[in-house]
């Protein structure tokens, strides 16, 4: 059975449940208005990142969503402590906490990312993104690229990449990984909707942010140390990974010259090397590595023809 259909069980399971609904007023004790709330944030995040790595519709309707953010009260181990007012604090419960909060947050992007830029309405010959063209399209992307940034920068310190322990495993990883796709999955989108009518300044503009973009991730890859490597990573994690090389591939299948298909080949070696290091100690780092050879493994005939764009 596949992840989607799995998942596609577990959402008729948790409607017949009531997980969809608020159940604030619900005359139910608070540790499980806090589980349902959990769960049900947990069953959401599940449902946005399966239909961005398998390219369907979502399985949960925002019309039938009604489940307010879970609370420092939604979560009883915390205790007496308050994560918001001891942004210090680096115990393994409250960052936890912050994870799967922050986790949420992404996800609420990636869903509007989605919605704008993936969705069956959108792409469809004389869909929304026909109509509004590339320039209306940015500035539709521009209120998601803040969002994107603002959630970046808001990061306490305890969920930094850099931010680990001796002899302590770290999911940060998982979580920066998450918001590079996010990126990722953006920028590819204007770059795939890009015409020969676009104007030349944004053309140059949204390649070049795209490079940026896609070095950013694989430097991300790059820079994961074996207290992330060996900590949780979810079921999309590899095909996070994986698209990362798929905005390689397409931005070698776009290039304009021969320069640039063998700047972006180069970043799929590097992605490789990243990828194959760590395979060894992270699963998905294995899975991401078939994936990748699967959907791009050609651009290296890049290399074999200097002379000219084969």
């Amino acid at each position: 059975m596949s992840n989607r259909m799995f998942t596609a069980q577990l959402v008729a399971m948790a409607q017949d449940l009531g997980i969809h609904i608020d159940c604030s007023a619900w005359a139910i004790p608070a540790w499980e208005v806090g589980l349902r709330r959990r769960l049900a944030w947990a069953l959401y995040m599940q449902d946005r990142w399966g239909a961005c790595i398998h390219g369907r519709p979502f399985l949960i309707q925002d019309s039938d969503w009604d489940v307010r953010l879970c609370t420092v009260s939604d979560y009883p181990e915390l205790g007496a402590i308050d994560p918001e007012a001891n942004r210090d604090h680096t115990s393994p419960i409250i960052v936890g906490w912050d994870l799967f909060m922050r986790h949420i947050e992404l996800t609420q992007i990636l869903s509007d990312v989605i919605r704008t830029f993936y969705s069956a309405a959108a792409t469809r010959t004389g869909g929304t993104l026909d109509q509004m063209g590339v320039v209306a399209a940015v500035e539709r992307a521009k209120p998601l690229v803040f969002r994107l940034r603002e959630w970046h920068a808001n990061l306490p310190h305890r969920l930094q990449l850099q931010s680990t322990k001796l002899r302590e495993l770290c999911a940060n990883g998982a979580l920066h990984l998450a918001h590079a796709a996010v990126e990722i999955a953006l920028h590819r989108a204007l770059v795939r909707i890009m015409t020969p009518d676009t104007p030349g300044s944004l053309y140059e503009v949204l390649r070049s942010t795209a490079r940026a973009k896609l070095q950013s991730a694989i430097e991300l890859l790059g820079s994961l140390r074996p207290e992330h490597t060996a900590a949780f990573w979810g079921s999309a994690a590899a095909y996070q990974a994986a698209e990362i090389g798929s905005m390689a591939g397409l931005l070698w299948a776009t290039a304009d010259s021969f320069d640039e298909m063998a700047w972006c080949a180069a970043r799929v070696e590097e992605l490789r090397w990243a990828l194959r290091v760590r395979g060894a100690a992270a699963p998905f780092a294995r899975e991401a590595l078939r994936l990748l050879e699967r959907d791009i493994g050609g651009l290296g005939m890049v290399k074999a023809n200097p002379d000219g764009i084969p």
